[in-house]
């Protein structure tokens, strides 16, 4: 990552345009989301899933989200971090199946 760029200062939609020319600044969204979105999972999901169940979860978000933001169209109308909570919602509920 270049180190003349303020990452906190940039918008999602920025940060999101930055790992479309270069997965590496996906890290920092990694480091940032994460501890918000294994919260998430723990406060709603604990009965049925473990912690390693929930790094699972978030790296499969993280996943999604590469894969998405990478498709024509897509258009982010969240946060980044509520898009991937969203996702690890969805991935608990399906697990818990």
């Amino acid at each position: 990552m270049s180190n003349d760029i303020n990452m906190k200062a940039l918008t999602d939609n920025e940060l999101l345009k930055l790992i479309k020319k270069d997965d590496m600044y996906l890290n920092y969204i990694y480091k940032t989301c994460k501890t918000g979105c294994i919260r998430y999972m723990q406060k709603k999901h604990s009965g049925h899933l473990t912690g390693p169940d929930f790094e699972d979860i978030y790296h499969d978000a993280l996943f999604a989200l590469i894969k998405n933001i990478h498709k024509e169209g897509f258009n982010l109308t969240s946060t980044l971090k509520t898009y991937l909570i969203s996702i690890c919602k969805y991935q608990c509920l399906k697990a818990g199946e």
